[in-house]
């Protein structure tokens, strides 16, 4: 993605650039389309604002005539897919054709503006652009100037993301964390698993990208598409969020004092998780983990963060609780709260759209693990009744991690293995793990076939 977005420097190129205009538009729209798959925050750019409209599952969705012709921007990009990347002439194509017979190349701004034309969102003349000429064309609205900021939280499916000398669609979240779908023609850049020279589409962090190329031009839509176009929403509520507590900020999660086996509390919610993610899969569940090992460390922030980024319908956390109690609970926020860290920055959370949401999702998930280990239940409870010394909850009256959050979340906490042999005896058998991970998966299974 990074040389996607170097400024394309060809002899020649100058005498197509009224041209190219056009293509360059449609570039944007694909990097837009692209940028949407991707999360809007790659690990440690803590500048940038993530959206969780911006995540896989979800498409562009509009009101009244708009909506069949804005959201058919991303089929007709993938007709040229294959195409070899070239600035010759007709760097758009053919004028009097729709659709990729005839078209023999495409460059960036090409293979946009031809999106574009294809789509009905062009005029019906002029609609061929240069990369340097999308600015002025008039069925074009600059939706975004060059605060990679503001652009992340209005960017939308089918928007073009205009760099220097280069232009990309933005065509919706990645299949990873932290990575966007890019819709783009490049001769510059081999895109992931080999090389894509011409119509293609590439998963990155976009807004990373853009920072390398020199920074962001604007974001264009539309005049069609503009005041209709909603936020993306999701296409299905099959997407979730597992993370398996610690290691983080507040501790390693390693702490066993006296219990036989020594195990700990880090590998058991680990593979609990492991087991939830491959129940949920089987059962065509798309599962998002905030950590790929066991002893990965992951702020809560960061976890919270991720949830938000995949477009995830429900946040579930898995812990086992301190001290020896031999059952099961789950904890919700109830309240929105400011928490300030020892930096002194002050963050305000969960929206409140999110708290009864919260509160079903741990009730449910508190019944289907009681129904699936048969051990006792506290039930739901929220977070602030629950007895700690975790600082953020003394002062705002939520977890970190629910703070954070932009969807339903859940903090689960099973048997205690701290102080009690017999608990951790239990918590390290496979086939009690495997209960308590077919509690969860029934849980989380019957809160999203409910909303």
């Amino acid at each position: 993605m990074k040389t996607i977005f170097k400024s394309v420097k060809r002899k020649g190129f100058a005498v197509i650039i009224a041209s190219a205009v056009v293509a360059f538009l449609i570039i944007i729209v694909f990097i837009g389309s692209a940028a949407i798959i991707a999360d809007h925050k790659g690990a440690g750019d803590t500048g940038e604002i993530i959206t969780d409209e911006n995540a896989p599952g979800f498409i562009a969705t509009s009101s009244g005539a708009a909506s069949g012709v804005c959201s058919n921007v991303l089929t007709n990009a993938q007709a040229y897919f294959g195409l070899p990347y070239s600035q010759d002439p007709p760097h758009c194509g053919p004028d009097k054709t729709y659709g990729r017979p005839g078209v023999s190349h495409l460059d960036c701004s090409g293979f946009t503006s031809r999106v574009y034309h294809d789509s009905g969102l062009a005029s019906a003349t002029g609609w061929c652009r240069a990369t340097a000429n999308i600015p002025s064309a008039s069925f074009l609205t600059k939706v975004a100037g060059s605060d990679i900021n503001e652009a992340a939280k209005i960017i939308q499916i089918g928007d073009l993301i205009l760099t220097n000398g280069h232009v990309v669609m933005y065509a919706g979240p990645g299949s990873k964390p932290n990575t966007d779908l890019i819709y783009s023609s490049s001769g510059l850049h081999a895109g992931p698993g080999g090389s894509n020279l011409g119509p293609h589409a590439g998963t990155y962090n976009i807004w990373t990208e853009v920072k390398k190329s020199g920074g962001l031009l604007g974001v264009y839509r539309s005049t069609s598409c503009s005041g209709t176009v909603a936020k993306v929403t999701p296409t299905n509520n099959k997407t979730v969020t597992i993370d398996p507590g610690h290691p983080s900020e507040v501790g390693p999660g390693t702490h066993n004092d006296t219990t036989k086996p020594k195990i700990t509390e880090v590998q058991v919610v680990y593979d609990i998780a492991l087991k939830t993610k491959a129940i949920l899969e089987s059962k065509g569940y798309k599962v998002i983990m905030t950590k790929s090992s066991v002893n990965q460390k992951v702020t809560n922030q960061r976890r919270a963060e991720i949830a938000n980024e995949s477009g995830s319908s429900a946040f579930v956390r898995i812990h086992l609780n301190n001290g020896g109690y031999t059952g099961s609970f789950v904890e919700y926020p109830d309240r929105t709260g400011t928490y300030e860290d020892k930096n002194g920055k002050s963050k305000t959370g969960p929206p409140a759209n999110v708290l009864a949401p919260s509160k079903k999702l741990s009730e449910i998930l508190a019944k289907t693990i009681k129904s699936s280990t048969g051990l006792k239940s506290k039930g739901a409870m929220s977070e602030a009744s629950v007895s700690t010394d975790n600082e953020s909850i003394k002062q705002a009256g939520v977890l970190v991690g629910s703070l954070y959050t932009e969807v339903p979340t859940g903090t689960i906490e099973v048997i205690g293995i701290h102080d009690s042999a017999t608990n951790a005896k239990w918590a390290a058998d496979a086939a009690n793990q495997q209960k308590v991970a077919t509690g969860i998966a029934n849980g989380i299974i019957e809160f999203l076939s409910s909303k």
